[in-house]
């Protein structure tokens, strides 16, 4: 948990594949998120910031959870969700949750 933590706060990302039952990678084209170890988030797109929240949990099965929100803004309202940590590094970040995968890397 801690990889994916420290990894989170340092710097920024961007979703580079989003699939929700079809590819919707291009909604989040433009989107950069910044996570702050304070637990909140911003994802700004043309400078314009939409602020959040985010949260690492273990899961009973002992999976890493990322838990984000950002309200109702469309498209971000769809990050609403536990996403399933599959794999972290220093510049990748590969999530799932029941219903959809995403990847974000830096830029």
């Amino acid at each position: 948990m801690v990889q994916a933590d420290e990894s989170l706060v340092d710097g920024s990302w961007r979703a580079t594949y989003f699939f929700d039952e079809k590819d919707e990678t291009s909604d989040y084209e433009g989107y950069i998120f910044a996570f702050n170890d304070n637990g909140t988030a911003i994802a700004t797109k043309n400078s314009t910031p939409v602020y959040g929240s985010w949260t690492l949990e273990k899961s009973i099965s002992g999976s890493v959870e990322l838990i984000l929100g950002f309200g109702l803004t469309s498209p971000l309202e769809e990050l609403a969700e536990d996403w399933k940590i599959l794999e972290s590094t220093d510049v990748l970040m590969k999530m799932e949750p029941a219903t959809a995968v995403q990847v974000i890397r830096k830029p």
